[in-house]
Parts: structure tokens; sequence; C-alpha cells
């Protein structure tokens, strides 16, 4: 799997930006809503956070946690307190909704920025690499 990894990462390209908009995109109309809730607004942090990651570093990486070391974000520890507490589909008061849409929003320019300067590939390498290590392990396993 370790092997599978490092041949795989050349194809994670910066178009992968595009994936992680258009999520945010998505999350942003739910947590827009009246009745939206902690989890909703936690899964908004967690993909605009793991595609800012992904574009900078090139790696892989979707724990909120972990995420917020690199990237702290004010107020989203309360959040996790609440999923933690049982409490992640209790909706968000209105103030505090807004306060984490706002941040959200400042959040997509960031992503936008990471895409921007992308430590990630435009194009593809061949796939005969990989192409090989595949039918390599294929053939080991008969």
């Amino acid at each position: 799997l370790e092997e599978l990894r490092q041949r795989a990462r050349p194809y994670i390209l910066r178009d992968v930006y595009y994936h992680y908009r258009g999520f945010l995109g998505n999350q942003l109309k739910f947590i827009a809503r009246p009745e939206s809730t902690v989890k909703e607004m936690l899964y908004g942090y967690r993909v605009v956070l793991t595609g800012v990651h992904l574009l900078r570093s090139g790696e892989v990486l979707s724990h909120l946690p972990r995420l917020l070391e690199p990237y702290p974000q004010p107020g989203v520890q309360e959040l996790l307190d609440l999923k933690r507490a049982q409490r992640e589909k209790t909706p968000l008061p209105e103030g505090l909704r807004e306060r984490h849409r706002q941040r959200l929003g400042l959040l997509e320019a960031e992503l936008q920025q990471a895409f921007e300067h992308s430590v990630l590939p435009s194009q593809a390498p061949p796939l005969d690499s990989l192409h090989d290590f595949v039918v390599t392990v294929r053939k080991s396993r008969t």
C-alpha cells in the first residue's frame, strides 16, 4: 500500500481544487439554512482545510483536529466539543452560524490562493510506471 501511495502521488493534480471548491459550495448551501447543524459546519471546515492542505503540501490529510494544528480556526474547537457531546445534529444559533459562514467564506478565498500557488502538478505523467506496478502486484497474487 505504501508503494502504491508513493507511485500514485504524481497523479494528484492541482485540478483537485475544483473538487474541493464544489464540495465547499454545496456545504455552504446546507449551512445557509436556518436549521443547519454543528455537523454540517464541521464538514465545511474539514472540506476546505483538506483542500488547502492538499494544494499546498501535496499531502491528503482529512482529519479535522489534525488540520487545525497548521490551520487554527477560531471557534472550531467549540463545534468539535459539541459534536463529541453527541450534539452534532444540534441546529446552530444564528449568530454562531453567521460567524462561521463568514469564516468559511474567507477560507474559500484561501483555497483559491492555494490553487493559484499549488505545489501539485498540472498534468499527470504517463501511466506506464503505475500500470507496471499494478501488473506486477496482480501477477504476484496468482
